[in-house]
């Protein structure tokens, strides 16, 4: 008889590999594949919720799953009237959120722990490894623009940055001896450090706040770290100044025609709001085709959206506190899309901070539930590492940062490199060296 951990962890590492790298080999080397996508992804996140029900048993997990199942009910079913189809498909883009840190728990907990925290972490320097070979790949052929997700593939180049980025950080961190300086340490993880290099190939913005992160929450946090930025400043104004050089060499793009406050309030809100609106709507009833080249607005810019979301939601009966139940993001390859979801493509399409995506669906009762959620999970109390803090300092920054600039909470891939790391800063035994001091 096949033995339980051995069995539930090929399952997780086959789901991990399948839903990360699918994009990348379906557009790049199996094209047949692009035309059961859908399916796939369907089979994967089936899969992973049956993985995270045969292993949720803690009281914490048990709650947030139960709760958002109830907050998720009465929106979709019972306010809004939508159907347990869409329920259910609307569910999809949570479930990383509800059962990664369950399985975890399993695995990490369990007497194999030591053996499945060996094998994910080294199945992770393969995959951060695997993204500068796509992201190199995918520059050479599309230039730096979305199609730079690395294995994702095209559209996950906001999202890969940050896996690459919280990878990193966490890889390094790991190996981080408080005893060394500083600069011992990067020498000694240096290649940690050079595999961010593919950020820069793919136009994603995030990558120079990602990077400030990085370098300033590797040190230990107190007053000493906070002398030691201060004059090393010029040094991180001269390396932010190269990489800026580099990106825009990498993107071909004029610094004078970025650097300004009319591209700034383009990007974010648009420079004629009424405009992007009317260009979209036509778009949607097909009244008129334009090159998403030629009009970026095709995309509505990010805080616009969610200036528009009050008078979208004036339309359904959850309005700003349930929302519109969920699925409205999904449909039209498995199910039907909802009638809100066709109403309303034009402001669900393109872009979508995880703040919008979360509201639009649940309302402010849904995004008070992640706010809880994320701290409950982060557990800032418990820690059993030298660095663990700054690990889970980091992850919260990037769950703000995702906020007001993308949904990537919503791709199974980044929730368990995010949550696998969380969990490893309370759930994974302490490091030699503070066993020897509770020992001594």
């Amino acid at each position: 008889m096949i033995e339980k951990y051995k069995f539930y962890s090929t399952v997780f590492f086959i789901v991990f590999w399948a839903t990360a790298c699918y994009g990348f080999v379906s557009e790049e080397l199996l094209g047949f594949l692009m035309k059961v996508r859908s399916q796939a992804f369907f089979a994967g996140d089936a899969v992973f919720v049956i993985l995270g029900l045969l292993t949720i048993r803690n009281r914490k997990d048990l709650w947030i799953a139960g709760t958002f199942f109830a907050i998720a009910l009465i929106s979709t079913v019972f306010v809004n009237h939508e159907g347990y189809g869409n329920m259910a498909n609307g569910m999809r883009d949570f479930i990383g959120l509800i059962f990664a840190v369950p399985v975890f728990r399993f695995f990490i907990t369990s007497k194999n722990g030591e053996r499945f925290i060996r094998s994910f972490d080294r199945q992770l320097i393969i995959f951060l490894c695997l993204q500068a070979v796509c992201l190199v790949w995918q520059f050479l052929r599309y230039g730096a623009n979305d199609h730079g997700g690395g294995t994702l593939g095209n559209g996950g180049s906001g999202t890969i940055s940050m896996i690459i980025y919280t990878l990193s950080f966490y890889l390094v961190s790991k190996r981080w001896d408080t005893e060394k300086s500083y600069i011992k340490n990067l020498l000694d993880n240096k290649w940690f450090v050079v595999l961010l290099f593919p950020t820069f190939l793919n136009e994603t913005k995030i990558s120079f706040i990602l990077f400030l992160m990085y370098f300033v929450l590797l040190a230990p946090i107190n007053w000493k770290t906070v002398k030691r930025v201060f004059l090393f400043s010029p040094l991180i104004v001269v390396g932010m100044l190269i990489l800026g050089w580099a990106y825009f060499a990498a993107t071909n793009q004029d610094p004078e025609d970025l650097l300004t406050g009319d591209y700034f309030q383009e990007y974010f809100v648009g420079l004629d709001p009424d405009e992007i609106i009317e260009v979209a709507l036509k778009l949607q009833d097909e009244e008129i085709e334009v090159d998403p080249d030629e009009w970026w607005t095709v995309d509505i810019p990010r805080f616009m959206k969610l200036f528009e979301l009050p008078d979208a939601l004036g339309d359904t009966k959850g309005g700003m506190t349930l929302g519109a139940g969920l699925g409205q993001f999904k449909g039209g390859t498995l199910l039907n899309q909802t009638n809100f979801g066709k109403k309303y493509k034009w402001l669900t399409n393109g872009s979508r901070p995880w703040s919008f995506f979360v509201l639009l669906q649940l309302g402010f009762v849904g995004l008070i539930w992640f706010g809880w959620m994320t701290l409950s999970i982060l557990d800032f109390k418990h820690h059993n590492r030298d660095n663990d803090k700054n690990i889970k300092i980091f992850i919260l920054l990037d769950v703000i940062l995702m906020l007001f600039y993308n949904d990537s909470l919503r791709v199974l891939p980044m929730c368990i490199v995010l949550f696998y790391i969380v969990a490893m800063t309370y759930l994974a035994p302490p490091s030699k060296k503070q066993l020897e001091q509770l020992l001594s």
